[in-house]
């Protein structure tokens, strides 16, 4: 029995070695990229997600005082502000997929101004010159604290 070779044998039809390492080599950039793009989208979408708790608390807190100002609930101590801050809890995940810690935030408020401004009807009507912000700890690589201030000008009827 003898064993021929065919001139075409070394044509068949497949991928070298070669090939199939710069298939995967390909594979695995794109890949990694789109790795990169999901986890950078999922921190911008959790920053959008503490910036709007943030404002939520903040927008609560203010209404909380407007409400206090309109039923003339207010101690001389209330119109001195907040200068400590009250802690309040912006972001805590849960599950067993979160390891990540909760985010604190404090709100503070500034001393409650009366004043009366002709431009705003009678001269006689006062108002409050509510001023409230909330400060939280930036995310991962911000490092920097975040702020929001909100302010608002209510009269007293009372």
């Amino acid at each position: 029995m003898t064993c021929q070779f065919s001139k075409n044998a070394s044509k068949q039809a497949g991928f070298t070695l070669i090939e199939m390492m710069v298939g995967i080599l390909i594979i695995a950039a794109t890949a990694s990229s789109v790795f990169y793009g999901v986890g950078y989208a999922r921190a911008e979408i959790r920053k959008i997600i503490i910036r709007e708790r943030a404002l939520e608390e903040l927008t609560g807190y203010m209404d909380f005082w407007v409400a206090r100002i309109n039923y003339g609930n207010l101690s001389q101590g209330d119109k001195r502000g907040d200068a400590r801050g009250e802690d309040v809890i912006i972001y805590n995940p849960s599950g067993p997929d979160h390891e990540a810690e909760a985010i604190t935030a404090k709100i503070y408020r500034e001393n409650m101004l009366i004043t009366h401004n002709p431009e705003f009807g009678d001269a006689s009507t006062p108002y409050y010159f509510l001023k409230a912000r909330i400060v939280w700890a930036g995310h991962l690589s911000e490092g920097e604290e975040q702020e929001i201030y909100l302010e608002s000008k209510v009269f007293d009827f009372n």
